[in-house]
């Protein structure tokens, strides 16, 4: 079953190795400011969230938050539906984020060196040598964020354009994506991002619902209605209801005198 099992920061704004489990149920715990939601907010970005969205205004762009050196990585060990565990690794470049699939499991070797002074990280140059000196097998990099989540949702979109550009998408999706090969996780970022949104929940879902018709071409309909015509209606609700409690209370009286009628009859 395809799943996010791993999230592994190393040199990141946090120092040195920080691993997240996320294979079962998961409890982040921590005291105020320890960094739980930081976490937290990781996990859209695996399924393709832009990475500035997770963090917040008042802090630095993601790539210089969370990848603020050389040898800083973001990396999602994950399961595939057909070809077992793969991890993504991301890294800084000069105006952004690069994602990279590779075809095995995280090992912490292949990033992290010992020296005398204790254990380091790999620059980014360091560690692509070393993976092709052991011969695992990688992706190029990707630097488009929506080139990457195409290829990990399954969601490759016909171009005629640049056939060859999709057509070497759909190989990678067929290898690294966590759907099947005809079936696609389209917009599954924005229900996860939704999800872990922590205020304004149905704000955040009605975002979420606006961003995916907007995505997918459809137009919000023309509104009609203006302020005077609402406060017309709201006008003529109000009228309404004083009638309806002005008729329950005529029909109470003539029930009432009804009654009294009928006991003159009797006596």
């Amino acid at each position: 079953m395809a799943k996010l099992l791993k999230i592994i920061m190393i040199h990141g704004h946090m120092p040195g190795v920080v691993e997240l489990d996320l294979n079962g149920h998961t409890n982040i715990c921590g005291s105020n400011a320890s960094g739980k939601t930081t976490l937290q907010r990781m996990i859209p970005v695996f399924y393709g969230e832009l990475p500035n969205k997770v963090v917040p205004r008042t802090r630095l762009s993601f790539d210089k938050y969370y990848l603020p050196h050389k040898n800083s990585y973001v990396i999602y060990e994950y399961e595939r539906p057909q070809h077992g565990v793969a991890h993504v690794v991301l890294t800084k470049r000069a105006d952004g984020i690069d994602y990279r699939f590779v075809d095995a499991p995280y090992q912490a070797e292949h990033y992290l060196l010992q020296k005398k002074d204790g254990v380091v990280a790999r620059e980014y140059n360091d560690w692509a040598q070393e993976m092709r000196a052991r011969d695992v097998d990688m992706s190029a990099k990707i630097s488009n964020t929506t080139e990457y989540r195409n290829i990990i949702l399954n969601d490759i979109k016909n171009d005629r354009s640049s056939r060859n550009e999709s057509l070497r998408h759909r190989q990678l999706a067929s290898r690294y994506g966590l759907a099947h090969d005809n079936y696609n996780l389209r917009h599954i970022e924005k229900l996860v991002s939704a999800v872990h949104a922590k205020e304004g929940k149905m704000d955040t879902l009605k975002s979420m619902l606006a961003a995916i018709l907007e995505e997918d071409g459809y137009q919000r309909p023309a509104n009609t209605m203006t302020g005077d015509k609402i406060r017309s209606w709201l006008r003529d609700m109000k009228q309404f209801m004083k009638i309806e409690k002005l008729q329950k209370s005529l029909i109470e009286i003539e029930r009432v005198s009804g009654e009294r009628t009928l006991n003159l009859a009797v006596l």
